[in-house]
């Protein structure tokens, strides 16, 4: 059985299930840094920190309870960027294109981590 194709208008996507809508990423969900950095500050909370060799080398693509970095942040820093089941981790950044954007997405409640 084969599915219908389409010309997504995207060169470097080429063609796509005819079923499927284009739309910026920007518009599915919220888009932030935490701007949390690897840190100790003594007055300030300890969360554990979903760092980019956490997405980028996860070759699942699944973020699951692990031993991730642990440092401070303020507290309110730790409440809005506490990641929750379903939320997708992009790596911001990289020495080359093709490494911008890698994702994985939350599979487990992961208490205490951005």
């Amino acid at each position: 059985m084969s599915r219908e194709m389409v010309n997504s208008g995207i060169p470097w996507i080429g063609d796509i299930p005819k079923e499927w809508k284009i739309r910026k990423l920007r518009n599915l969900g919220k888009l932030s840094a935490s701007g949390i950095d690897k840190k100790f500050v003594v007055e300030e909370e300890l969360v554990h920190i979903i760092n980019y060799v956490d997405v980028y080398k996860n070759t699942s693509k699944e973020l699951k309870k692990q031993e991730y970095m642990l440092v401070s942040a303020p507290s309110e820093k730790c409440i809005e960027h506490q990641v929750n089941i379903g939320d997708m981790i992009f790596t911001p950044s990289s020495e080359t294109v093709e490494d911008i954007g890698v994702s994985a997405v939350i599979v487990e409640d992961l208490p205490n981590t951005a």
